[in-house]
Order: C-alpha cells, then sequence, then structure tokens
C-alpha cells in the first residue's frame, strides 16, 4: 500500500535493500508476542512453532509486495523513502508523488501483482503438498486480489482513480473513484449478509476508509 507512515521512533529498521530502508512498527512486535503466547497456550511448543513460521511467510509476503512498489516507483522515476511493515500490512513511502495516469496506475498494481505471481509460481509446491506451501498460495492470493479491489484506500482504487485521470482532471477522477468505492463497499456488506460475515466486515472496513479519504481530499 502506497500512503504515509506512523512517526519514525515507533519503527525498528530491520535491513535495507538497495538502499530502501525495511522497517518494522513496534506494534507488530506486541501482537506478534500476543498471538504466539495464545497459540502457544492453545497448542504448546509446535503451536507456538506453526504460529512463528505463518508470521515469517505473512511478513515475508508483505515485504515483497511493498518491494514490488519500490521497484515500480524506481522504474517511473522515483525513489522511496522506506518501507514499513504493520501486523496488517505495510507501507512504502515514496520520494514524492507519482504522476496521474499510466505511472500511478503502475506503482500501484506492481505490490498486488507481485503476491499474484508468486502465488502462481508456488501452486505446483502447493499441487505436490509442500509443507506450508498451500499456506503461502492462499496469503499471496488473498493479498492479491483484495489489495486489487477498486476501492479507497487499496491499491486497485489507486489504479481505478489514475486510469480515471485519462479522460479527467484529477480532482474529478478521485470523486469519482470514491463513488464507486462506496457503491463496491455497500455491495459487499449486502453481499455478506448472505454468504459469510467476513464479507461485510471487509466492506464495513471499506467504508470507513473510503470516509476518511474523502474527508482528506
Amino acid at each position: 500500500m502506497l500512503s504515509h507512515p506512523l512517526c519514525s521512533e515507533a519503527r525498528l529498521t530491520l535491513l535495507t535493500l538497495r538502499g530502501i530502508p525495511i522497517r518494522l512498527h513496534k506494534s507488530f512486535l506486541l501482537l506478534g508476542s500476543l498471538y504466539l503466547g495464545m497459540e502457544s497456550w492453545n497448542g504448546g511448543l509446535s503451536g507456538a512453532i506453526n504460529a512463528l513460521v505463518l508470521a515469517v511467510i505473512l511478513f515475508t509476503c508483505v515485504a515483497l509486495h511493498e518491494l514490488g512498489h519500490a521497484v515500480a516507483a524506481r522504474r517511473c522515476g522515483l525513489g522511496t523513502r522506506d518501507i514499513t511493515l504493520y501486523p496488517f500490512g505495510g507501507i512504502a513511502r515514496l520520494e514524492g508523488r507519482p504522476e496521474p495516469g499510466w505511472p500511478e496506475a503502475a506503482i500501484a498494481a506492481a505490490g498486488p501483482g507481485v503476491n499474484l505471481v508468486l502465488a502462481v509460481l508456488a501452486l505446483p509446491l502447493a499441487y505436490h503438498e509442500l509443507p506450508l506451501a498451500r499456506g503461502f498460495v492462499l496469503i499471496n492470493l488473498l493479498m492479491g486480489v483484495l489489495n486489487l479491489l477498486p476501492a479507497f484506500p487499496m491499491d486497485g482504487g489507486r489504479v481505478l482513480r489514475s486510469l480515471l485521470t485519462l479522460r479527467s482532471d484529477e480532482q474529478t477522477a478521485t470523486e469519482q473513484s470514491l463513488f464507486l468505492s462506496r457503491i463496491l463497499a455497500g455491495l459487499m456488506v449486502l453481499t455478506g449478509i448472505f454468504t459469510h460475515i467476513s464479507v461485510s466486515l471487509v466492506g464495513l472496513a471499506l467504508i470507513w476508509m473510503v470516509r476518511r479519504k474523502a474527508a482528506a481530499v
């Protein structure tokens, strides 16, 4: 996801790749410790190990997602200040705004594109039932598909706006994409009533995030 990270005091620098610091927000450590504690309480040592492995896989997938944004931004002439990983996603902070239109669309789509490519590459391993392969495929598929939803602040919402700017000015494109985001979120809430509650919860989360985005425009 492309946005502004929280204050740097709350982050720990893990490593630097091609001049891009990759940082871990301290909330990741807090929630991760709680999660490991719960799993070890319920499943003992094996439960804790499984939870740790799952956390590492999720951490890796999120980091690669954000690196996808960073690589695409570099090809469009923009640097990346840093990447911050949170418990529920990551943020790549770019050194400036991408140009509206195709450059912005390419940068926004690069992150979920990386996840979908990883899922496809890992499918043969999952087919042969290699341990953890199915989880790796599932995590990347979910990250890729959810982030491509055409609703702010998902990457798909930014792709939608960038494509709309090809026919109108940026302000109009933003308003149109926010309107479409509200419709999609509302449809997800209704769909979840008849299918699964998780779909409604995602829709409600999108409604809240769209309202925040609209208030900032």
